[in-house]
């Protein structure tokens, strides 16, 4: 069974992306809160990152620690750039600029 788990700063945010999706959990998530960013992304093989690019390097950093492979569709930044080592240290693929 696949785990879709929609996770916004609201969680009314997160229901509203949810609806009618089969084995959709809908939960609230500050991203900028490290413990729980780590918490959620530890429960997944994938992240697929769909916020702000402001904030990739963020999840991609907790996703080196915790060892799991991210997409995003926004372009590469400097700060996601200066983390390339360190994915392929950690064993991860990080896939950017995947979108229309």
């Amino acid at each position: 069974r696949q785990l879709r788990l929609p996770a916004c700063r609201t969680l009314e945010s997160a229901k509203k992306l949810s609806q009618g999706v089969a084995h959709s959990t809908p939960i609230s998530l500050d991203v900028t809160d490290d413990k729980a960013l780590d918490a959620e992304v530890a429960k997944h093989d994938l992240v697929i990152s769909l916020i702000p690019y402001t904030f990739h390097a963020t999840v991609i950093k907790s996703a080196i620690r915790q060892k799991k492979h991210v997409v995003t569709t926004s372009y590469v930044s400097p700060a996601m750039l200066e983390l390339d080592q360190q994915c392929k240290d950690a064993g991860i693929t990080v896939m950017n600029e995947i979108g229309l």
